[in-house]
């Protein structure tokens, strides 16, 4: 099974003298128990296709969370942000946004625009924009399944790390399930392996995507607070 291939510009090197590689199978689970076990991580992600290209920055925690998401699709451009406390989901997005997020009319999407607003907890909506959006269901995206293979150690640019690879991952959010493709998730060695990057390529819709993850600042809490204007919804 090969390796997925990283962004370019990524230094990528064998570790001299290294010991075998561990059984994937422990390393995998090691690392999303570990990864679960902590207070905090700091995401960066971008999934790139012929129809679109989604950037995300988000900070997670065991309580919630706050993302930034910008897409282009075509000649469309829109961005939104979120924030979830406990189980309180913001919302704060630009017109388009709120049209394709929301699925608000022209007219409200307008006089709504820039402002945040609560997405209560009965919207059909609210499974969807929530998930990820805490410590526990962004380590969800993290669903590789065996059989694995192990390469490494190596060194990702400047970390000792393991690669998982798998024929099967979940990329495209909580509703659609595994898909088959080349996915490869990064591990630091050590005790307490934690992520440190995952690449897949896969097929969704008919489409190929390529999705590239980082993660970082591990056992940090981030402070997410309330959004002091709220419009009513």
């Amino acid at each position: 099974m090969m390796i997925a291939p990283f962004l370019a510009g990524v230094s990528i090197t064998p570790v001299a003298g290294a010991t075998a590689a561990p059984s994937g199978t422990a390393l995998y689970a090691k690392a999303l128990s570990d990864a679960a076990a902590s207070s905090g991580v700091h995401i960066t992600g971008t999934i790139t296709s012929s129809s679109f290209v989604q950037h995300g920055v988000e900070d997670t925690d065991q309580r919630g969370g706050t993302v930034l998401e910008t897409i282009a699709a075509g000649s469309a451009q829109f961005a939104f942000s979120e924030r979830l406390i406990g189980s309180k989901l913001y919302l704060n997005g630009d017109q388009d946004s709120l049209e394709t997020q929301l699925q608000l009319d022209q007219v409200t999407a307008g006089f709504d625009a820039g402002y945040w607003r609560v997405v209560p907890t009965t919207s059909k909506y609210y499974e969807e924009l929530s998930y990820g959006l805490n410590l526990a269901t962004s380590i969800d995206l993290i669903a590789l399944a065996p059989p694995f293979t192990v390469a490494g150690p190596l060194r990702h640019d400047n970390t000792e790390a393991y690669a998982i690879s798998s024929a099967t991952g979940l990329h495209a959010g909580s509703g659609l399930g595994p898909g088959r493709g080349a996915f490869t998730l990064w591990v630091s060695t050590g005790r307490d392996p934690l992520p440190i990057a995952e690449v897949g390529h896969d097929v969704v819709d008919n489409t190929a995507q390529v999705i590239w993850t980082y993660f970082s600042h591990w056992g940090e809490r981030f402070v997410v607070g309330a959004p002091k204007i709220v419009k009513p919804v």
